[in-house]
């Protein structure tokens, strides 16, 4: 055996020990009933095949030591005479289990492993009965044995049936947890995707110029005019493996996702716990005030999330002093979702708010690096809100508030019960 199968050994051995003090007398003062002989199906459930017969051998020897040791500190005599049938009981019970375990793997969902394990437990007091000398003549003895054996392979079934629960539970929790992470990665996927058209856009845009550029100094009889050209067609290889990435990526998420519709009050919990999560690991405190008066099935769940998103994390980054309080609410207005992110904290510059959706335009600069945000956050979310929900934003500030709205045709976002089957 290796060290883990003496570890299961050792281990199971003592349980069961333990567990052989909790008994009750049937036929007489020596013969005892104990709930041990119910763990070795249970540890089998657990660790799937391990030692049984080495484990329940040593448990009989153990609860023998441990009676004997007992008897000698209450009474100052060492008389294992009366105990030692015991580990007849637990000699036959690990030699017909084993047996049991090797003709077929065992299950307690099979119903004919039940019913062996129901005769093994009868066979096994019998045993012991028959070295106790006891007269076995009496139907009444034979249906006690078979009630105690049906009573202990109905608890090792109620062990399995809770142990069977609770993986169900956590295997819950397990797909729940892999359902919010994926959600939001396939959110900030698709945002990078949509921002990466345009500025595969934006590549075509000054491929087209460095072309004219070129056709106009060639006209002109500039020497070097090539060189314009040559940008041109560096642009435009750029550009095609740019957009190789971009259906690979959009390729990907349509076979491996499947998108289908989601109600808007899961999508929430989902990002609001992400955003707890972020605010903890970036080290900032968050009074939220939420308030959710609206509740719709949608299939644009990942373009949504994007903009919440990088609206909050925008919020969460404007932290003073490691604090902030963040406003969200969501409600049903004039046939729109209207989406308010309001906080509390850094303030943005009047002199800064018509330029804030502009590429490349960040506030968000790193005294100490000399490092300045991308500026694509806040672009990006009109892009999404404009461009794919058709949808508006607007920004209102003041001196220690800034609020983002943004309204949504209910019909770019909701979906017909229908449709989301």
């Amino acid at each position: 055996m290796n060290r883990e199968s003496v570890r299961r050994v050792a281990l199971s051995a003592i349980l069961m020990v333990v567990a052989a003090q909790l008994s009750l007398n049937l036929f007489n003062s020596a013969f005892l009933i104990s709930v041990a002989i119910v763990l070795p199906p249970f540890f089998l459930m657990i660790w799937g095949k391990y030692p049984v017969l080495p484990a329940v051998l040593l448990a009989g020897v153990g609860n023998f030591l441990l009676r004997t040791t007992v008897n000698w500190l209450s009474t100052g005599e060492i008389d294992g005479s009366g105990l030692w049938q015991e580990m007849i009981f637990y000699a036959a019970y690990g030699l017909l289990f084993y047996g049991c375990c090797r003709r077929a793997e065992w299950s307690i969902t099979r119903w004919q492993q039940l019913v062996q394990l129901v005769g093994i437990d009868y066979l096994s007091n019998l045993a012991e009965l028959i070295c106790r000398g006891e007269g076995l003549q009496s139907p009444q003895m034979h249906l006690g044995l078979l009630a105690v054996a049906v009573l202990r392979t109905a608890l090792v079934l109620g062990f399995w049936l809770v142990l069977r629960s609770q993986s169900l539970s956590l295997l819950r929790q397990e797909h729940a947890e892999r359902y919010r992470h994926l959600v939001l990665l396939i959110s900030r996927l698709k945002g990078e995707v949509i921002w990466m058209q345009k500025t595969s856009a934006m590549m075509e845009e000054t491929m087209n110029t460095a072309y004219k550029l070129y056709t106009r100094l060639q006209a002109q009889g500039v020497p070097d005019c090539v060189q314009a050209l040559s940008i041109s067609k560096d642009i435009h290889e750029i550009k095609k493996e740019y957009q190789l990435v971009i259906r690979g990526l959009s390729e990907a998420m349509e076979e491996d996702v499947d998108e289908g519709a989601a109600d808007f009050r899961g999508l929430w919990q989902i990002l609001f716990e992400a955003e707890q999560a972020n605010a903890r690991h970036a080290g900032v405190q968050v009074e939220w005030e939420v308030e959710i008066e609206t509740d719709f099935q949608t299939n644009k769940q990942f373009q949504l999330l994007s903009v919440l998103r990088n609206l909050i994390d925008n919020a969460i980054e404007a932290a003073v002093d490691g604090r902030i309080r963040i406003a969200f609410s969501a409600r049903h207005q004039d046939g729109q979702e209207v989406f308010t992110v309001t906080n509390w904290g850094k303030p943005i510059p009047t002199e800064c708010l018509p330029c804030i959706f502009d590429p490349g335009f960040s506030t968000k600069v790193d005294y100490t690096t000399g490092q300045v945000g991308r500026g694509i956050g806040l672009c990006l979310v009109r892009d999404l809100t404009e461009q794919e929900l058709h949808g508006a934003i607007r920004v209102d500030a003041c001196d220690d508030r800034t609020s983002f709205r943004i309204s949504i045709p209910t019909t770019s976002l909701e979906v017909s019960p229908c449709d989301s089957i």
